[in-house]
């Protein structure tokens, strides 16, 4: 009897390992698609682009699981400008980026790079929570088991970012801009 209890626990505690496992790579490919919409719902100034067709460039920081699910999007384009997608392994190595996924829960990196990239068109996008309320753009976040997300339409308009009201509607929630 304890034995087949054991085997049971360790079946259960297998299954569940492999469940998580398997729901991993169904999230990136999620957040990789969030991204990607992100960015065609958002108006960046002129001036950050090299050119009228630059490069628009989806980069992350931190973890590179979404790197796999965000490297077909290489060769698309929004509006004009083909996309480039970056790993970045710290902050002194962004130069031209356009939405930056910042795949860490190091508070530390989280507070620099809402400081360094506070005054550059970046669209910073995170799943730490409160992000959005800490100048963060779009904060992702799991709601009944499924990916939502919170704008901050307010840092967004700091940086001269113009988002979409579709993507607006879209939103569970909208830190809006301050009068």
């Amino acid at each position: 009897m304890i034995k087949r209890l054991i085997l049971c626990c360790t079946l259960l505690a297998a299954m569940q390992t492999t469940a998580s496992a398997a729901k991993m790579p169904d999230e990136d490919k999620v957040r990789a698609a969030y991204l990607y919409n992100f960015s065609k719902f958002i108006e960046w100034p002129q001036s950050s682009f090299t050119s009228t067709q630059g490069e628009l460039v989806i980069g992350i920081l931190g973890s590179d699981h979404l790197s796999d699910e965000l490297i077909p999007l290489e060769g698309r384009a929004v509006r004009n400008h083909p996309i480039k997608v970056i790993y970045y392994t710290s902050l002194a190595e962004i130069t031209n980026c356009h939405l930056l996924y910042l795949g860490t829960t190091d508070s530390a990196v989280i507070k620099t790079a809402l400081k360094t990239l506070r005054d550059k068109p970046v669209v910073l996008v995170s799943d730490v929570e409160n992000f959005a309320r800490n100048n963060g753009i779009i904060q992702l976040v799991a709601v009944r088991g499924r990916l939502r997300f919170i704008i901050n339409q307010n840092a967004a308009q700091t940086k001269e970012l113009k988002i979409n009201s579709q993507l607006l509607k879209l939103a569970i929630e909208v830190i809006e801009a301050k009068q």
